[in-house]
């Protein structure tokens, strides 16, 4: 009689383990029907095409190219916001009287400088990439130019001093050896800026302080 109870006992463990096993695998059955909607949704369905009644649709109702477009744009804005930044800083310097100030203003443009440089240069470079991608093997051949853009795009990470070596002097010239000091003002420029003009803030960007640039 013992050793019956003790078979009912161990049965019972082993189909409450089994009956957990099946809910648990059929969870990761439902989790992937769940995921393989999501790709057909986002990735088969635009594969359909756009304008049935032409011949072909348009590269630019592709995801990635859009994708790709839109990050050269993004590119392209970001980096004229932030050369007119450093225009507005040397103005301010080349406009100040005060030694003391002049002094703030020329580290804050010392630490600008190797960031301007190294970062518009490499997305300068990937955006020429990016634009040779929209094209395919056509971006590649002579007779539509981007080629040559891609060319010119890569030597301004060499004549503007590297990367590495404006990476170099931002950290150890402008970082470390200051000990932070234009590292803590300019991050806190950017937090006023933030807390004053965040979406939360629920103020709009109207003040001469505030760099947008016209769509």
């Amino acid at each position: 009689m013992h050793i019956i109870m003790v078979d009912i006992e161990v049965s019972t463990q082993l189909f409450s383990q089994a009956a957990t096993l099946m809910f648990v695998g059929m969870g990761f059955v439902f989790a992937f029907l769940g995921l393989l909607i999501v790709v057909i949704r986002f990735f088969i369905t635009p594969l359909a095409k756009k304008y049935p009644d032409k011949v072909a649709d348009p590269i630019i109702v592709h995801p990635d190219v859009r994708k790709m477009l839109l990050t050269q744009k993004a590119f392209s804005e970001g980096g004229r916001a932030m050369v007119y930044y450093a225009g507005k800083i040397i103005d301010e310097l080349d406009q100040c009287d005060n030694e003391q100030d002049r002094k703030r203003i020329d580290d804050k443009l010392g630490f600008f400088t190797p960031i301007l440089k190294g970062f518009l240069t490499e997305v300068g470079f990937e955006s020429a990439n990016h634009g040779l991608q929209v094209y395919g093997g056509h971006g590649y051949i002579k007779e539509t130019g981007l080629e040559q853009i891609v060319r010119d795009a890569r030597i301004s990470t060499l004549y503007e001093g590297t990367t590495g070596i404006q990476a170099l002097d931002l950290l150890g010239r402008k970082v470390l050896l200051q000990r932070g000091k234009s590292l803590k003002a300019f991050a806190k420029e950017i937090l006023g800026f933030c807390k004053n003009y965040g979406v939360l803030s629920g103020k709009t960007c109207v003040d001469s302080n505030c760099y947008v640039l016209p769509h």
